[in-house]
């Protein structure tokens, strides 16, 4: 088996045609792939090699550690910064946002990552569809509304304490 050293490189491994066909959302190709095929990979020296590679890789980056922000802003690094925005474009499994404000929000939350902010992010999203644009062979742009299985993302709903749905509110302009 030949393996990529990065790591969409190992979840990609464990089906290369389920990962096309799932379209590189590692959630659903996991929810999808053989039982048969996962116990393989878990006996394979070289395999595991790489998961091990890729998993230590992403401890690292779950810390600030060495990062831009940690070096030059020591004192902030435990303040976490909240972005809001009605979209993020995060993945193409993540079906969240329907264009250009989407894309450069999760452009900001990537560069915020690598930089070693801690942020988190929240959208209003509708619970199963999302608005997509193209340009149809006339030229003019249409929108559809698409459907997506919230169980193949990695979304998850924010509860409070007791389990109930956070609600935030804001102020603008008087209103809230």
């Amino acid at each position: 088996m030949e393996l990529e050293p990065q790591r969409t490189g190992v979840v990609r491994a464990l089906d290369p045609a389920l990962w096309r066909r799932t379209q590189h959302n590692p959630i659903e190709l996991l929810r999808r792939v053989a039982p048969e095929r996962l116990a393989a990979c878990a006996a394979d020296p070289e395999f595991l090699r790489l998961y091990d590679v890729v998993a230590a890789a992403a401890a690292h980056d779950a810390t600030s550690a060495g990062t831009w922000f940690a070096t030059s802003h020591p004192e902030s690094v435990k303040r976490p910064v909240a972005y809001f925005c009605a979209e993020f474009g995060l993945h193409a499994s993540v079906p969240i946002y329907s264009g250009g404000l989407g894309v450069l929000a999760g452009d900001q939350c990537k560069a915020a990552s690598d930089l070693g902010v801690r942020s988190s992010a929240s959208a209003c999203s509708t619970p199963r569809a999302t608005r997509t644009s193209d340009c149809a062979s006339t030229g003019w742009q249409e929108d559809a509304e698409e459907r997506f299985d919230v169980a193949a993302t990695p979304l998850q709903r924010v509860r409070g304490a007791k389990g109930d749905p956070c609600l935030a509110t804001v102020r603008l302009s008087g209103a809230t």
